[in-house]
């Protein structure tokens, strides 16, 4: 004999975590959907992408892709974050990922690629590295 039940489908964790969750998802998409319409009118100043492209140029990074890259996150960024200027800070925490896996590489070199970048870029950007360590993802001033 078959056996029905006549009680409610259980909950299986993926929808109370999916439910628990809804809230922050709705906010997030909410937000995304902001920034991409934020996104085209995101202006960054020449200066700092002629510092974008001197960086690349330093790390003798394989053709343009990197420049371009980099100033599309960095935008992509400040309009994630409501704003309407790329700073400093963005490109700071955008290069790295964006220049990092674009080196060319020194079979002989033991110095991680993150850390170069870091390097070139607080040297290019003018930023003294105590400004750096004490910011610590904070906006950062300039020399």
């Amino acid at each position: 004999m078959c056996k029905s039940s006549n009680s409610a489908p259980s909950l299986t964790k993926t929808h109370l975590l999916s439910r628990k969750y809804q809230p922050q998802q709705v906010e997030l998409q909410e937000k995304l959907v902001s920034a991409q319409e934020r996104l085209k009118s995101v202006a960054m100043d020449y200066e700092l992408r002629v510092k974008i492209s001197q960086v690349c140029a330093e790390l003798d990074v394989d053709g343009l892709r990197g420049d371009i890259v980099t100033n599309r996150a960095s935008k992509a960024i400040a309009a994630l974050e409501g704003r309407s200027e790329v700073t400093i800070d963005d490109i700071r925490r955008v290069i790295g990922l964006c220049l990092r896996h674009r080196l060319r590489k020194d079979p002989l070199e033991s110095i991680d690629s993150g850390y170069k970048v870091d390097k070139v870029f607080i040297q290019v950007f003018g930023i003294t590295e105590v400004e750096e360590n004490q910011t610590n993802g904070q906006r950062m001033s300039v020399r």
